[in-house]
């Protein structure tokens, strides 16, 4: 038997395992705390759509009525083009390629 208390409520859970109680008893707080709600999933929305809500809340506070928000920044300039390479074409070495195919060094034979 797991007992869990959160201000004046108090919650329990048996089972088997003392992990099943945990959860039983955290089921039952849960109940407690929220009896409205009848799927665990619609609270977890409903908690996210309170907190943003809020958010909004606190966004629209800060701001003093009749005031805009501050314009954006204006966007970076791209970034400069690479420098042109040193040499625009590779080159043969001298005396070409056909000197190197034919084996001889000079005329053809």
């Amino acid at each position: 038997r797991i007992t869990v208390q959160s201000g004046s409520r108090l919650a329990s859970g048996v089972s088997g395992t003392k992990k099943r109680a945990k959860q039983a008893a955290a089921l039952d707080m849960l109940r407690q705390l929220y009896p409205h709600v009848e799927r665990w999933g619609e609270l977890v929305a409903s908690t996210n759509s309170r907190q943003r809500e809020e958010k909004l809340a606190q966004a629209r506070a800060r701001r003093a009525p009749g005031t805009h928000a501050p314009p954006a920044a204006p966007p970076a300039p791209p970034p400069p083009p690479p420098p042109p390479p040193l040499c625009a074409s590779p080159q043969p070495p001298h005396g070409g390629a056909s000197g190197a195919r034919d084996g001889g060094g000079g005329r053809g034979a």
